[in-house]
């Protein structure tokens, strides 16, 4: 059972999908937050027809219009191209920065694909210093690419496994990022 803080806002959440199906996942992630604790969330689809600077600049100008409690981004920690990175170190340096959550698929790559461009995007070190929640659709003992990388090994933080997302995976997500949500904010400081 979730419990939210009525005397407070919902809270506002932005959904940065990923390629593919992504955009899925977050549509109905945001409609069960939505009912789960009243949360307003947007869904936002980068532009990936734009060239690397331009969509970093539009997404960090889209963030700061909707000024998010949380944003939740799905399967790529720093986006396809690293586009987040500029965005999320000027939260970091914000006096009020949002929660931020790695929503990962349960396969969203080869691991040895994938593990390569997040070493090149450098992405380990977002998931690791930036990130406060990292969620993963999946069961570890059917495996998922998340324990086909060593996840839970590589980073600092727990990885919170959900299950299916057809079988109350999006639920449980909702009810993590709910449960995130009422939770007073550590300070201005990164979490981990």
């Amino acid at each position: 059972m979730v419990h939210v803080d009525l005397s407070r806002p919902p809270g506002r959440v932005l959904l940065v999908s990923g390629v593919g199906t992504g955009e899925h996942r977050c549509c109905r992630l945001a409609e069960a937050l939505r009912r789960r604790c009243g949360a307003d969330a947007l869904t936002l689809l980068p532009d990936h027809t734009l060239e690397h600077a331009e969509r970093s600049r539009r997404l960090g100008d889209d963030v700061g219009r909707f000024a998010p409690d949380l944003i939740v981004v799905d399967r790529d920690p720093v986006g396809p191209d690293g586009e987040l990175w500029m965005p999320f170190l000027r939260y970091v340096a914000a006096r009020r920065r949002p929660r931020l959550v790695l929503l990962l698929p349960a396969w969203f790559g080869e691991p040895a694909r994938v593990d390569a461009r997040w070493r090149r995007l450098d992405a380990w070190t977002a998931v690791d210093w930036l990130y406060d929640e990292v969620l993963a659709f999946g069961e570890p003992r059917a495996g998922t690419t998340a324990t086909d990388l060593a996840l839970h090994r590589r980073i600092s933080g727990e990885v919170r496994y959900l299950g299916d997302v057809d079988d109350g995976g999006v639920e449980r997500a909702a009810d993590e990022i709910a449960d995130l949500l009422a939770r007073p904010l550590a300070g201005a400081a990164v979490a981990h």
